[in-house]
């Protein structure tokens, strides 16, 4: 549960500002690849981190939601794990 929290109130904000109807599979993908890759508290403040990161960088720079999973839900864990 943990785990997805974050995607889905990173979707509420983003579909705010970005109508992309892949935002919800993108959303419950990067879930899946965090529940494969991190099962603890330190990395589930680390993945809300990363998710704030995504919402601010999404509303200033307008930037492609699925650069911004692959930064904050794919790199980022697998470089800090």
């Amino acid at each position: 549960f943990y785990i997805f929290l974050p995607q889905f109130i990173n979707l509420i904000y983003i579909s705010k500002f970005n109508k992309d109807s892949n935002v919800f599979f993108l959303s419950i993908l990067a879930g899946i690849f965090h529940l494969l890759i991190h099962r603890n508290i330190v990395n589930f403040i680390n993945l809300l981190h990363s998710t704030l990161h995504s919402f601010f960088f999404s509303c200033k720079l307008k930037a492609s939601l699925f650069s911004i999973y692959i930064i904050n839900y794919i790199y980022f864990p697998l470089h800090f794990s």
